[in-house]
């Protein structure tokens, strides 16, 4: 599978390979629950009840999700997401390398970017306890 650059990220010529339907409570299921794995208006949806979600963590609030999430990857030093997948305009997987943009850019643009700060200091204080 070709490695591209990040830019094909923001071409609308390149989407999300497409999850197929699968009965609840598998990881297709789960995949094709959520807004990384969708596109149009679907993953527009899904995005947007992600980000009203992800605006209601207080992430001040001690012993919250963000503090639990960060004790769980304390001493990880791998990027979580390496790499993601697109389909090119001539059907073809091709993936692209998220090193410059850890976060993504473009329509799927990691919703939790703002959290990151929290996460990061948990993650300190997680290692120094």
């Amino acid at each position: 599978m070709p490695l591209l650059s990040h830019a094909v990220l923001t071409d609308p010529e390149f989407v999300v390979p497409a999850v197929p339907g699968s009965p609840p409570g598998g990881g297709a299921w789960l995949r094709s629950s959520v807004a990384r794995f969708s596109n149009g208006a679907a993953h527009r949806r899904k995005r947007a009840l992600t980000v009203a979600d992800l605006a209601s963590v207080d992430a001040g609030r001690g012993d919250g999700p963000v503090e639990v999430l960060a004790s769980t990857v304390a001493g990880r030093t791998d990027p979580p997401v390496p790499l993601t997948g697109r389909v090119a305009p001539d059907g073809g997987l091709v993936e692209v390398g998220l090193a410059e943009v850890p976060f993504g850019i473009g329509p799927h643009t990691c919703p939790g970017r703002e959290h990151t700060p929290a996460l990061a200091a948990g993650l300190v204080e997680t290692r120094t306890r």
